[in-house]
């Protein structure tokens, strides 16, 4: 599954398919597409197969179906290794997105007390 066979889905079956909103994929990519951006702009080399939409569906495919890595990667033309390793870096990505907005709302919260 590729992101450009599916962004023109309506909504409904877009959540249906992904597992989450549009709203909240894109939440996600504008998210990732910095990370990616930080990581990627002094890499030379091979063009990367997938595109960072593509990475987001990766990962949430994964966690949708619970796929094996060798299934998931077939799925979007990359190995097996390759699918953890961009499973395993998105994960991190968004959970880091997090922590620092839980730790901002903690303090902010603690200030009303």
């Amino acid at each position: 599954m590729r992101y450009e066979k599916i962004k023109d889905m309506k909504d409904v079956e877009f959540k249906r398919l992904v597992g989450v909103k549009r709203h909240t994929f894109l939440s996600m990519l504008e998210v990732v597409q910095v990370a990616y951006d930080f990581e990627h702009t002094s890499k030379r080399g091979r063009k990367p197969k997938l595109t960072v939409e593509d990475i987001i569906l990766l990962m949430l495919s994964y966690l949708r179906s619970y796929a094996t890595f060798f299934e998931t990667g077939i799925d979007f033309g990359v190995s097996e290794s390759t699918a953890h390793r961009i499973t395993v870096w998105v994960e991190n990505v968004l959970n880091n997105l997090w922590k620092i907005r839980f730790a901002k709302r903690e303090s902010a919260d603690s200030r009303n007390f």
